[in-house]
């Protein structure tokens, strides 16, 4: 009995020292992993973004994953303008032009905008892209774009004056018209805000948004280039942002947003486009 009881206990033992064993190889093998999976990803960012591109950070600040497909969005494009391609345009812009970006409906190579921008600070901001920073004016002007679309308005008129902030629109518009003389620069509308937009802050409300608009309408006709206003499509019968687009501050918009103003954005431009 007292050698059966030892005996056991040295078998019992010595399974325990192979489990040991077994979970410390285990815990080195997934060591080992991490340190060539480390060490690939350093050596390679391509393949660390290729991995991540599903999953960005909305201008909202939510993290999503959406279905970015460019060359769904090209031939969209291509269907509905025929001679411009989705290469051929740059998008100026703020958080709203980044989320258009965040959400896959146009490359980030084709914007040059920040959160928080405004029309005055652009003309001397410095955009980060593919490794080089330029302002607008000296990216404009390198590339030559045949389409520009201009994007600005939300970060301005809760504290600018009306005149200080049409007297800086327009010599923004002359500076990317000097820079790219024939580029065709196309302005467009301020859009809509919700109630709860309204309710935090007044002085950004769509009665003074619509205000603006038909000052920028104006100016546009004043520098002969085209005023592009898709606004309605967003909007709830009482003029206010439609709920089904918000993204939750009043402000900003949701992927549902972005779907219906970029689909209508490509008809307008279609319009445009075909008297040339």
């Amino acid at each position: 009995m007292f050698g059966d009881s030892i005996e056991r206990k040295f078998v019992l033992s010595k399974s325990k020292g192979n489990y040991g064993i077994m979970i410390t190889c285990i815990l080195l093998i997934f060591v080992s992993l991490l340190l060539i999976v480390f060490v690939l990803f350093a050596g390679n960012s391509t393949l660390m973004d290729k991995i991540l591109e599903p999953y960005r950070i909305s201008a909202e600040g939510h993290v999503e994953k959406f279905d970015d497909d460019p060359t769904r969005t090209k031939q969209n494009m291509a269907a509905k303008i025929g001679k411009i391609s989705l290469d051929d345009i740059l998008f100026l812009g703020d958080s709203r032009t980044v989320a258009m970006a965040e959400f896959g409906f146009v490359p980030k190579s084709q914007i040059m905008a920040e959160v928080g921008l405004n029309h005055i600070s652009a003309m001397t901001q410095y955009f980060d892209n593919n490794g080089y920073s330029n302002t607008i004016q000296q990216e404009v002007s390198k590339r030559n774009p045949k389409v520009i679309i201009i994007s600005f308005g939300v970060n301005g008129i809760a504290y600018m004056s009306k005149s200080q902030f049409m007297d800086g629109y327009q010599e923004f518009i002359s500076m990317v018209q000097k820079a790219s003389p024939d580029s065709e620069i196309i302005l467009q509308a301020i859009m809509p805000v919700g109630r709860k937009q309204e309710q935090s802050d007044d002085r950004l409300n769509n009665q003074v948004i619509e205000d603006y608009n038909k000052q920028l309408r104006t100016l546009a006709q004043q520098k002969k280039i085209e005023f592009l206003d898709v606004s309605d499509c967003l909007k709830d019968k009482s003029g206010y942002l439609d709920e089904r687009y918000d993204s939750g501050d009043g402000l900003h918009y949701n992927r549902a947003a972005y779907e219906e103003w970029f689909d209508q954005m490509l008809d307008d431009l279609g319009n445009i486009f075909s008297i040339y």
